[in-house]
């Protein structure tokens, strides 16, 4: 899944890291029990000679409250200086463990690599 939001936020590092930390409640069973979350250091590049930065979390030991929810995932996030709407731009990708217990991590490369102004 992939999905873009914006932010009134310039500081691109604060805002990927509120947002990386949605994970939390994301994965939670809607009665306090949290999945278990590790966080990768920030990843700094450029989208068309702009700074962007990319926060990825490894979320496991998600609560299963149907039998649709994912037993693990990683959540990517990227927040790059928007063009006309926001300040700031935010690209999230949520990727799900497959059944072989593998993930298919070129895909969030791929959605990520697309990146263009518009």
């Amino acid at each position: 899944m992939s999905g873009a939001a914006g932010s009134r936020d310039l500081d691109l590092l604060a805002v990927a890291s509120k947002e990386i930390r949605a994970v939390e409640w994301i994965f939670d069973d809607d009665a306090g029990t949290l999945p278990t979350v590790e966080y990768a250091e920030p990843v700094w590049f450029e989208v068309a000679g702009r700074p962007a930065v990319r926060l990825s979390a490894h979320v496991t030991d998600i609560p299963q409250v149907s039998e649709c929810d994912p037993v693990a995932a990683l959540f990517d996030i990227v927040a790059t200086p928007g063009y006309a709407s926001a300040e700031t731009v935010v690209l999230m990708v949520e990727i799900h463990e497959g059944i072989d217990g593998a993930y298919d991590v070129g895909v969030a490369d791929e959605i990520i690599g697309t990146l263009r102004p518009t």
